[in-house]
């Protein structure tokens, strides 16, 4: 039973297919019970300026996960910096999503603890620590 759509919040759609497929497959598999709530396809600017999408943002018991979605068929390998996909013979290399998704989950968090509703609530907001 996929998440209820009172818990699922799609700020809007996905124009590609496979980011929609990726989003159906993420609400079929997340609870459907407090304190689960998921927000996707947004944006958000931080400090700088600067505009940051985000695929997925996922509330759950263990903390805020922002979720970047990678959909290509074939083979990955890789190191912190670079991934290599192969697929049907080709090879192409990629910066590693993990650092991009790591960097706007820092600016997001900073932007969180700015907000007058996090002081009023004294709720702990995510690490940028990591």
């Amino acid at each position: 039973m996929p998440m209820s759509l009172s818990r699922w919040q799609a700020v809007s759609q996905s124009q590609f297919a496979w980011e929609r497929e990726a989003l159906d497959w993420l609400r079929n598999h997340l609870p459907d019970r407090e304190p689960w709530h998921a927000w996707t396809n947004f944006e958000f600017i931080d400090e700088e300026g600067k505009v940051n999408e985000v695929d997925a943002l996922v509330l759950t018991p263990a903390g805020l996960f922002l979720i970047k979605i990678k959909s290509r068929p074939g083979e990955v390998s890789g190191d912190a910096h670079t991934w290599l996909w192969v697929s049907d013979g080709r090879e192409r290399a990629c910066d590693n999503p993990l650092i991009l998704a790591n960097r706007k989950s820092k600016r997001l968090a900073s932007l969180l603890r700015r907000q007058s509703s996090v002081f009023k609530a004294k709720c702990a907001c995510p690490s940028s620590s990591r």
